[in-house]
């Protein structure tokens, strides 16, 4: 291992005081080894493997490099996202839609180092509400897992999409199911229209019972009439009857 890495300036870090002394000794260990590791790749004779880590990380850095708009919108901030545990805050993070698909990953950088903050914040039990609007028009950063971790550490979660199949083309089908598994509000819009939405929303409004009138007569003239009444039971409300619903 050169000096050069052995000396590098972990202590001085600003989130060094939020650690244990045991987890920053590890973590020292471990950030020194790995430097070392990429020290050696990129010292060794054969460059083949260190040119194809550089190759993966210049991809992985090419949208951020310093020419780009999102090098500007990362480089700097006047303020820390753990400030809504502290005091009320609220922080807008908004694209350009005509510029989506160049600034998502800016975003989705963005998004990581707030939900990140907040959940390191040692004010764990303060309740914060995350607001993520149009979901599926950008997208969000490890999601299955913050919804898993966030009521844990008060993080309300509110996201609106309009279909649940671009839902599952942005994330996957397992997000969906955590999501909808994870929720303790599902509100539905007037004008639902996808199957896999109405059929399970027949299927939750339950069913409710109805009284059924029947008329028998009897004889080849009619002569016997009689009449019956019976239970039944019935969707309480059919797909075509939420399809055609304007109420939310």
């Amino acid at each position: 291992m050169s000096k050069r890495y052995e000396q590098i300036p972990i202590e001085d870090c600003p989130w060094i005081h939020l650690h244990s002394d045991e987890d920053i000794l590890n973590y020292k260990e471990y950030f020194r080894g790995f430097g070392a590791s990429i020290a050696d790749l990129l010292q060794a004779t054969d460059r083949r493997a260190a040119d194809s880590f550089l190759t993966g990380a210049t991809q992985a850095l090419k949208r951020f490099h310093i020419t780009t708009r999102n090098h500007k919108a990362t480089s700097a901030t006047t303020f820390r996202f753990g400030e809504a545990k502290e005091k009320t805050t609220t922080f807008f993070i908004v694209i350009d839609a005509g510029r989506k698909n160049a600034q998502k990953d800016a975003l989705a950088l963005i998004q990581w180092c707030a939900l990140t903050e907040l959940k390191r914040h040692k004010n764990r039990h303060v309740p914060v509400t995350y607001l993520g609007d149009e979901v599926t028009n950008y997208f969000i950063s490890d999601l299955s897992s913050f919804l898993s971790w966030a009521r844990g550490y008060s993080v309300k979660i509110h996201l609106t999409f309009h279909f649940i199949s671009e839902f599952r083309a942005t994330y996957s089908n397992d997000a969906l199911k955590t999501l909808l598994n994870a929720a303790e509000i599902t509100q539905f819009l007037p004008g639902q229209s996808e199957p896999e939405v109405l059929e399970p929303l027949q299927k939750r409004l339950g069913e409710k019972s109805v009284i059924v009138e029947n008329h028998q007569t009897g004889g080849a003239f009619g002569g016997v009439h009689s009449t019956s009444y019976s239970e039944t039971s019935r969707p309480l409300m059919t797909t075509d009857e939420i399809e055609r619903c304007k109420k939310t």
